[in-house]
Order: C-alpha cells, then sequence, then structure tokens
C-alpha cells in the first residue's frame, strides 16, 4: 500500500501502525490482530525502516500526517 507515492507499507504493516497511532500496546496489537508479539515487533521494524524513521513515535508522528 502506498501513500501519495510515499513508502510501500503492507496491509499489516499499515494494521499496526495504525494500532500504535491508537496507543495500543505491543500486546493489545498482537491481541486485536491475532499476530504474536515478535510479529508485531517485527512489522513495526519493518515499516520503521520503510518509513525512514528513527522510531515509533516518529512512526506514529508519520501516520497522523498521512491520515489527516
Amino acid at each position: 500500500v502506498a501513500t501519495d507515492g510515499g513508502p510501500h507499507l503492507t496491509s499489516r504493516e499499515w494494521d499496526v501502525l495504525a494500532g500504535l497511532a491508537d496507543g495500543l500496546s505491543t500486546r493489545e496489537i498482537a491481541r486485536q490482530l491475532q499476530l504474536k508479539q515478535s510479529g508485531v515487533r517485527a512489522h513495526i521494524s519493518a515499516l520503521v525502516r520503510k518509513l525512514g524513521v528513527a522510531d515509533r513515535e516518529e512512526a506514529i508522528a508519520f501516520f497522523h500526517t498521512t491520515t489527516r
């Protein structure tokens, strides 16, 4: 999934990012998406890398700017 020619995140990565933006913990995201916590952490690592941001907080800020 791409946003205006931006980074290509998978739909699952967008789901994880949306959970982070909603203030959910890794455990809560895992439960909601029926994933292992390690899987959620792997998706977070991948989306942080793809977005070219430093951490989850910057990824959340990116999410908020793309969904306005």
